[in-house]
């Protein structure tokens, strides 16, 4: 007896503004879905995604005392960095997440997974920042100057070379 492997299209995707900053997400809308969460990174350009299963891992969590309370480090002179509480590793159920970061494994998971990939359009959430950033930069470049046309020429293994 085989089985085989059946891909469910369950999340549906939505505008976000975490952190505001205008972004989408996907959220799932049946029981099936193997995932519970994605939400695109702008800045980073990347798609963390959180699956549905948990597993073990080990965490650095602050010490308590008998009282619950967070029990501090009695060296008064701490390193560069050094965290002034108490620490203990501890196991924890946590979810499995996913990060895609390449613009087009994002497309294909979108495509793959999104009830709604045809009438959102997510895709202009990748070009956004990038026109904005490359607008600004030009505005600033340009400010109080009167442009000048140049042309580039490229020839095979030379770096390219601009004509006034």
């Amino acid at each position: 007896m085989t089985q085989s492997m059946v891909l469910v299209k369950g999340l549906i995707m939505d505008r976000n503004t975490g952190n505001k900053v205008a972004t989408f997400r996907m959220i799932p809308v049946n029981k099936e879905c193997p995932y519970i969460e994605a939400v695109f990174d702008p800045k980073g350009k990347a798609l963390g995604i959180v699956g549905q299963f948990k597993k073990n891992t080990y965490s650095m969590v602050p010490k308590l005392d008998a009282d619950g309370n967070i029990e501090y480090k009695k060296d008064k002179k701490l390193k560069e960095g050094e965290i002034p509480i108490k620490q203990e590793r501890r196991l924890e159920e946590s979810w499995n997440e996913y990060e895609l970061l390449t613009l087009d494994e994002i497309a294909a998971f979108v495509n793959m997974f999104a009830i709604n990939h045809k009438e959102f359009d997510y895709a202009a959430f990748f070009k956004k920042e990038d026109e904005e950033a490359e607008d600004s930069k030009t505005a600033a470049s340009t400010e109080g100057k009167e442009a000048v046309p140049f042309t580039a020429t490229v020839t095979k293994n030379e770096a390219p070379t601009l004509v006034n």
